[in-house]
């Protein structure tokens, strides 16, 4: 939650922000510019410096746990479920990649749910399960089937069997890998006689996470000052694409070998992952929304999406929006992600619109 109030510096607009946590504690504070303000440069009246709300205290939020089975062993889930009264539709939000959050970078994802409450439509996010049980990484056979495939659908069947949920019309939204995996997903789904009304692709990648990361990191040495100016921060990007170079070689290492943070074997699986093969046999209404300012996922993987033929897409792109839902005029890179995010309001009313229209 937090709590906000208007405050100008030479006349210029800017939001103060204060960031509590679930105990009320603060936890920080963000001094943002207000890009919606505008009275010519002059001092506003007092009206202006009215507070903002703590938006925690808006929403019917239930914890929500359940049980996933991972090469034979049971791992506790969990995550948050938003759900509005009257509420028709659930959105279930897939993390993007590494050990994420329910809430996300920057509390992207819950910014998401929380927009989306508004508009009458609950969500469930979720820990990935290595959050909570780290030491799954270590099993030398963890494959992207492990991380998100398995735990989702154990999610599906626990909401079919939830009196507040089972009637639900259920939409899939993934965000970057989360969005990636979602083909490979409708494909198990399918074999599993579990239905899904609709997928929401946001900022998906089409190509491999090698090339992807290479792209990222060749573009963060050339565009972001505050990392170039730091020795230490610049080893570490180099030390990252040192790993690229491995992954291009994947099959020549042993299994076990960490390769950016993970076991050898799960690159091995994954980049047998043929995305556009599996999107193309998607049945379902689906929407693929992507920001035009980001350098982690950019442009050129939207447009690969858009070459699969695929009556069922639907495709929107955003000006000025980066991989974490917000706009900026600025160059996106990762000093710009050091901030609480609010979720831009054109993709909620984009993602209530497609969900709407499928009604």
């Amino acid at each position: 939650m937090f709590s906000e109030s208007k405050i100008f510096i030479d006349k210029n607009p800017f939001i103060f922000r204060v960031v509590f946590d679930e105990n009320k504690y603060i936890v920080g504070f963000f001094i943002l510019k207000d890009n919606n303000y505008s009275n010519n440069n002059s001092e506003p009246d007092s009206s202006y410096y009215e507070s903002g709300i703590a938006y925690d205290d808006t929403f019917n939020k239930l914890d929500y746990i359940y049980n996933t089975e991972i090469n034979n062993k049971e791992y506790e889930i969990l995550g948050e479920l938003l759900l509005p009264e009257s509420s028709e539709d659930l959105v279930i939000i897939l993390s993007g990649s590494g050990p994420s959050h329910m809430n996300g970078i920057s509390n992207v994802y819950k910014s998401l749910a929380q927009k989306l409450y508004l508009k009458n439509i609950s969500t469930i996010r979720t820990n990935k399960v290595m959050v909570d049980s780290p030491e799954i990484m270590e099993f030398n056979k963890f494959t992207i089937k492990d991380e998100y495939i398995i735990p989702t659908i154990s999610l599906l069947r626990d909401i079919k069997n939830n009196k507040l949920l089972k009637d639900k019309k259920i939409y899939v939204l993934g965000h970057s890998q989360g969005g990636n995996i979602i083909p490979m997903l409708d494909d198990y789904l399918k074999k599993e006689n579990i239905k899904i009304d609709g997928y929401i692709f946001v900022s998906a990648n089409v190509s491999k996470i090698d090339e992807l990361i290479k792209n990222q990191v060749e573009y963060i040495l050339r565009n972001d000052k505050v990392i170039n100016s730091n020795d230490d921060y610049v080893d570490e990007y180099n030390d990252i694409l040192e790993d690229v170079k491995k992954l291009k070689n994947i099959e020549n290492l042993n299994d076990s070998e960490k390769v950016l943070g993970a076991n050898a074997y799960y690159f091995k699986d994954y980049f047998k992952y043929d995305f556009k093969k599996y999107a193309s046999e998607i049945k379902v209404p689906s929407l693929i929304l992507q920001g035009e300012n980001d350098y982690q996922v950019t442009m050129d993987e939207f447009n690969k999406i858009k070459e699969i033929n695929n009556d069922n897409f639907k495709f929107i792109s955003y000006p000025k929006i980066t991989h974490l839902l917000y706009e900026l005029d600025d160059i996106s890179v990762p000093s710009n992600y050091e901030i609480i995010v609010d979720v831009d309001d054109k993709i909620v009313e984009d993602i209530f619109k497609f969900i709407e229209d499928n009604k």
